[in-house]
């Protein structure tokens, strides 16, 4: 019969680990919505489809390109789509 070392021990050290990560609380930072861009940049690759339709987009609502793109994901956020 194989007599198992410490198994005890460490079945406690992940039940002691599982119940602390349940207490961890990240808080959640106030981010300024009108803070300068000056943050992080993207480069967004488009193929031929997706930048037309952007642009055509653009002219729709009169919006610039990096603005409609702003615009978009402040609406996805806003409205849970």
């Amino acid at each position: 019969m194989v007599k198992r070392r410490g198994s005890d021990s460490v079945e406690k050290k992940i039940e002691e680990f599982a119940s602390a990560a349940d207490r961890i609380i990240e808080s959640q930072k106030d981010v300024d919505s009108e803070a300068p861009r000056d943050y992080k940049a993207i480069r967004v690759p488009f193929n031929q489809h997706e930048y037309e339709l952007l642009e055509k987009l653009c002219k729709k609502t009169k919006r610039s390109k990096l603005n409609m793109i702003r615009y978009a994901l402040k609406y996805y956020d806003e409205n849970d789509v």
